[in-house]
């Protein structure tokens, strides 16, 4: 089955604006820059997809018995935990092509 690819141009990015969220004194990095998505920049039929990264993150350390979700150093484990955090980095128009196998 052949597809029409004579589609109207859409934009490449559906960025709506970022963001700058503070996570507080007690992690490192204290601020992480978020992308956030709009599927009003996107024509039919394209839908806009976030593009995620997972980023690891410092939290320092408030008690012993936490535990890190990600392996660290020695030298960071007496004051510190890693977690995993996913951020959305940018925003991209793409389109969802489904095939029917009948």
């Amino acid at each position: 089955e052949k597809h029409n690819q004579a589609i109207p141009d859409t934009p490449c990015s559906c960025e709506y604006n970022k963001e700058i969220i503070d996570l507080g004194e007690n992690y490192y990095p204290r601020y992480l820059e978020v992308r956030n998505c709009s599927n009003q920049m996107c024509r039919l039929p394209f839908k806009c997809q976030p593009n995620t990264y997972e980023l690891t993150i410092l939290k320092r350390r408030t008690s012993t018995t936490e535990q890190s979700s990600v392996e660290i150093p020695n030298e960071l484990k007496h004051r510190w935990i890693a977690d995993k955090r996913s951020v959305t980095i940018g925003c991209m128009c793409t389109r969802d092509y489904i095939i029917d196998n009948k």
